[in-house]
């Protein structure tokens, strides 16, 4: 039997990109999927028909996810939804925007931190009872976190506050 198979798990940023594919093969391989989103409202959508061909069950839930609350918010659906939390996948960031050093201001540097680090950092927090739980009940829990190539060799110009 698939390791996967009936394991309940969160997918931030879940609805694109990378996060789609993630989010297509944790359906395939068996689990309960709750999605993430900020914009992609059509996308996560689109994911509830695939759900259902497999036979697995699925929800989606927008969130800003550099906001602490809404993280805590988003994970407290999730587990509502799911009945519980045995995997996390942290996939939400951005570059945001190309910015050199000098164009780089406080305020900038604190939304690319908040999207790529902190939301990370709040997700995995509100998540972590959940997981224990889990672990300690369900055979075990993962904590996927993703990040760019970027961060090890630099990005493109102007991706330095990105990068770090």
């Amino acid at each position: 039997m698939n390791k996967l198979h009936g394991k309940r798990a969160l997918v931030t940023a879940g609805a694109q990109g990378i996060g789609l594919a993630i989010s297509r093969q944790l359906l395939a391989a068996g689990c309960d999927v709750f999605v993430h989103y900020r914009s992609s409202a059509d996308a996560a959508r689109g994911l509830e028909g695939e759900a259902a061909a497999l036979g697995r069950r699925y929800a989606s839930f927008a969130a800003d996810l550099t906001v602490s609350a809404e993280c805590d918010r988003l994970v407290n659906e999730a587990v509502a939804f799911l009945g519980g939390l045995d995997v996390l996948i942290n996939n939400a960031g951005s570059l945001v925007a190309r910015k050199s050093l000098a164009e780089g201001d406080d305020s900038f540097w604190t939304q690319v931190m908040a999207l790529n680090f902190d939301s990370m950092r709040h997700v995995t927090r509100a998540a972590a009872p959940h997981l224990i739980a889990a672990a300690k009940t369900g055979g075990g829990a993962s904590i996927v976190n993703l990040s760019s190539i970027a961060g090890r060799r630099g990005g493109a110009a102007g991706a330095l506050a990105y990068a770090t």
